[in-house]
């Protein structure tokens, strides 16, 4: 197994573990969940997103820099959003 497809499975193994807690502990409360799937949806149009330029052949949007700086945008805003997701569920639980 490539370094690349360990990353993704960690993330996608990670990130469906918190999305399920939090959407099965807001629906146990009584909460809205509409927030926690706003973010998923914002993290898989961001993978989405990030696939479809790993995979074009021409017009590379980094003048051959590789896909180093948006692979770490992509990264870095796809652990935030869960973040803000189980912080806005601490605020509405307390």
């Amino acid at each position: 197994m490539s370094e690349l497809t360990k990353i993704i499975l960690g993330l996608a193994i990670g990130l469906s573990s918190v999305y399920s807690l939090l959407i099965w502990s807001s629906l146990k409360g009584g909460k809205d969940i509409s927030i926690y799937l706003i973010g998923i949806a914002i993290n898989v149009l961001i993978a989405l997103w990030f696939w479809y330029m790993a995979t074009r052949r021409t017009g590379d949007p980094q003048d051959g820099m590789g896909l180093g700086p948006i692979m770490l945008i992509c990264g870095l805003i796809t652990i935030l959003i869960p973040l803000i997701c189980v912080i806005v569920y601490f605020i509405r639980r307390f």
